[in-house]
């Protein structure tokens, strides 16, 4: 009796074949594998940059100098004002890298994005950021809380004594149906003295 030794070409045949699918799934989930790492890596620095521009603005919102300029006919006001999409107030030394001193700050939401500009008061060149989010901004709303009654929201403030109590910059977001929002409380800022009997 003869034994055989190697394979037939039927059997090399179907080994190739069965060594060309492992190896056509194994490139498959290895192609799938780095386009998950991409994808992830892309949604995380994304959320990364989000992140750190919310804190830049909450940083310069709640930083905003308690300082009051003279009007002719209004007398001293609070240099403070909103309006959807700007906001307009004076910050001292906002970074460590610019020179000390007190700076004229306007946040103007550009096309979805936020453009900061800071101008020393003592210079005519502003510096201009523009910071990007992890959605389209939509508006600012500036909000009162009364002691009693129903919290206010209004579209600009003009007030020339104090500040709101919370600014909200809203987000569009086509796929979402909710409110997505930030909300920053200007700390320095003087605050409204709510007398009960008003209500």
């Amino acid at each position: 009796m003869k034994h055989r030794h190697g394979f037939t070409l039927l059997e090399l045949l179907i080994s190739m074949a069965l060594l060309s699918m492992i190896m056509l799934m194994l490139s498959g989930a290895v192609g799938f594998g780095e386009r998950a790492w991409k994808t992830s890596d892309q949604i995380s620095q994304k959320t990364s940059q989000s992140v750190k521009s919310r804190r830049l603005l909450n940083h310069l919102i709640e930083q905003a100098e308690p300082f009051f300029i003279s009007q002719p006919r209004q007398g001293k006001i609070l240099a403070f004002s909103g309006k959807e999409n700007q906001i307009d107030f004076y910050i001292r030394s906002p970074f460590a890298a610019l020179p000390a001193g007190l700076y004229q700050t306007k946040l103007i939401i550009n096309q979805g994005k936020l453009d900061i500009h800071l101008k020393e008061v003592s210079t005519n060149e502003p510096i201009v950021k523009t910071i990007t989010f992890d959605r389209p901004l939509k508006h600012f709303r500036f909000i009162e809380q009364p002691q009693q009654g129903d919290q206010l929201t209004h579209n600009s403030w003009t007030v020339a004594s104090h500040a709101p109590d919370l600014i909200r910059l809203d987000f569009s977001d086509s796929d979402q149906t909710e409110t997505l929002a930030l909300y920053t409380r200007p700390l320095l800022l003087p605050k409204r003295v709510y007398d009960e009997e008003s209500f």
